[in-house]
């Protein structure tokens, strides 16, 4: 039983599917699958997932940067750097709840950083490019 004013946020699933999907391609930075899937997610509902939590920063960054990569580059409307900006603001959102003792202007800092390290990357093939990426992010904030 959980007691008033400890829980944070309550997920509620309503005819969840039988399918479970794995949020990370990174082996080295598991998060648990999720059930209940029951349909494809859209790359803006898995990274939704991916933030969902607190647990493991590094492997959630490091998840969610990896999404926002291979999005980027599979991306060819004229709105792709619009998407690519809008899910590094999110990413960077989440970083303000993970990591609260870092101050906004760092963060908005650390968002323009990854902003143009992933608007740089024409093939993401290499998955060491989000581990590289969120390593620098993290650098001096942690």
């Amino acid at each position: 039983m959980v007691e008033v004013g400890e829980t944070s946020r309550v997920d509620l699933v309503l005819d969840g599917g039988e399918n479970r999907m794995e949020l990370s391609r990174i082996d080295t930075y598991p998060l648990p699958a999720i059930a209940g899937v029951s349909d494809p997610l859209a790359p803006a509902d898995i990274l939704n997932l991916i933030l969902s939590d607190f647990d493991r920063p590094k492997a959630r960054l490091v998840t969610a940067m990896d999404l926002v990569i291979h999005e980027w580059v599979a991306d060819t409307s004229p709105r792709a750097a619009v998407h690519r900006s809008s899910r590094v603001r999110q990413i960077i959102e989440w970083m303000r709840w993970a990591f609260p003792l870092v101050g906004l202007g760092e963060l908005k800092r650390v968002g323009s950083l990854i902003d143009r390290e992933v608007a740089g990357i024409a093939d993401g093939r290499d998955d060491e490019i989000a581990v590289r990426i969120s390593e620098g992010s993290l650098k001096g904030l942690l």
